[in-house]
């Protein structure tokens, strides 16, 4: 899943201090992979993960494990043309995405 990019976890620290995940719905933009979205999503209340390609998003979709398929989701679209209402998310997280 990725950890050989953030092998003493720098870029998962930075991440779960920006915020705090506890019950919250999340949005996440240029989830790819999904290596970040695992390590925050077992503490909040849903995630949903876009991604532009879906190349990028197949293996966060088929790497899920198990006890998050039921609060993590991920969707192929674009953060410049949301297919979500404003209001639907507490934090929205845009990293290393550019």
């Amino acid at each position: 899943m990725g950890s050989e990019l953030d092998p003493k976890g720098a870029e998962t620290r930075a991440v779960l201090r920006a915020a705090d995940f506890r019950g919250a719905r999340v949005l996440e933009i240029g989830c790819g992979d999904g290596r970040v979205t695992f390590r925050y999503a077992g503490e909040s209340r849903s995630v949903v993960g876009i991604d532009q390609k879906e190349v990028n998003l197949a293996p966060a979709v088929s790497g899920c494990p198990r006890n998050l398929r039921e609060r993590v989701r991920f969707v192929c679209a674009s953060a410049a043309r949301l297919p979500f209402r404003d209001e639907r998310f507490e934090i929205v997280l845009f990293a290393l995405s550019l």
